[in-house]
């Protein structure tokens, strides 16, 4: 499956994405390097296209064309679109100042 973003998808949004657990620490280069971003708060703020078909192809975007490091992890995460989890195949709008949350498992004891 084709992981790039729907075709329909001209508007663009800004979105502050979180990480948290081990796509946090897998991430946290990208943090450091975008000097714009608080990697205290584990956020980085990204423009993306503001619908998708699927959250599916949102989180395959995210995991594989964003940031590749994450596609080991891609099928163990979870996405949250402003503290609500997004059933993966229901369709995605997203708007500006919209917060997603990547949340792999987490294991405590």
């Amino acid at each position: 499956m084709d992981s790039t973003p729907p075709i329909n998808a001209n508007t663009q949004v800004e979105v502050s994405i979180l990480a948290f657990a081990g796509a946090k620490d897998l991430l946290r280069k990208s943090f450091e390097v975008n000097e714009s971003n608080d990697c205290n708060n584990s956020e980085i703020r990204l423009t993306i296209p503001s619908y998708w078909s699927q959250a599916y192809d949102l989180r395959r975007f995210l995991c594989r064309n964003k940031w590749p490091q994450l596609e080991r992890i891609e099928q163990n995460i979870a996405i949250a679109l402003n503290l609500k989890y997004l059933p993966l195949d229901e369709s995605v709008e997203i708007n500006s100042g919209d917060t997603l949350a990547l949340i792999p498992p987490i294991s405590g004891g």
